[in-house]
């Protein structure tokens, strides 16, 4: 049940009272017995675990990298490399036909 905060219209007196979500009913003031007016406070927010601080999500000294766009090397280096893999291929099928020639 949570705890209400209450403050009086005769008195000025401040109290608080424990009661349920649905009770409605004033409260009374345990000074004066007049009727008392619900005060109300902003809730305190606490942030427990992790993924609420900017610390958090990113490494010290961290800077935004800009989109590298694909260079034209790139594809020359895989052009390159194809074809190394074909001349290695063609020179094993030579040493194995020179083999089987022997």
């Amino acid at each position: 049940m949570p705890i209400y905060e209450f403050r009086c219209g005769s008195c000025g007196h401040y109290f608080e009272v424990k009661r349920g979500f649905g009770d409605t009913s004033p409260a009374t003031c345990p000074e004066c017995q007049g009727e008392s007016q619900k005060m109300f406070r902003p809730v305190p927010i606490i942030y427990k675990g992790s993924g609420f601080y900017a610390t958090d999500h990113r490494p010290t000294g961290w800077k935004a990298e800009e989109p590298k766009e694909k260079t034209p090397a790139k594809t020359e280096d895989k052009a390159a490399k194809a074809e190394d893999k074909a001349t290695k291929a063609e020179a094993k099928t030579e040493d194995k036909a020179e083999a089987k020639g022997k």
